[in-house]
């Protein structure tokens, strides 16, 4: 589970986010909705770790990772625009990196 609790992001003194609360059941499908500038971003790289929080915790499956550096959250991300691979389909752009990781583990053994 998948858990924010009281979470606050500020840039430049202006509050961004605050008292940002959400649980996510395991299996659980969530869209995030709102108006350009509303905060969907950056809710985002809070949760990955890309951003940190000014206040509040991330709890991911009962542990505080709200300090944990990005690559140890165990998250991913598949950008909309401007990271993707315009050749490749969406399955494809999806799928490179588990290929591409594959490949190297394949390499090193």
């Amino acid at each position: 589970m998948l858990e924010l609790k009281e979470l606050k992001k500020v840039y430049d003194g202006v509050t961004i986010l605050e008292h940002i609360n959400l649980q996510i059941e395991d299996g659980e499908i969530v869209s995030i909705l709102g108006p350009s500038g509303c905060g969907k971003t950056t809710l985002l790289n809070l949760i990955l770790g890309i951003a940190d929080a000014d206040g509040g915790a991330i709890c991911f499956n009962g542990e505080d990772i709200t300090n944990l550096p990005m690559e140890k959250r165990g998250f991913n991300i598949v950008f909309q625009d401007y990271a993707l691979f315009p050749n490749l389909n969406v399955y494809e752009n999806i799928t490179y990196a588990l290929e591409t990781t594959r490949r190297s583990l394949q390499k090193k053994k």
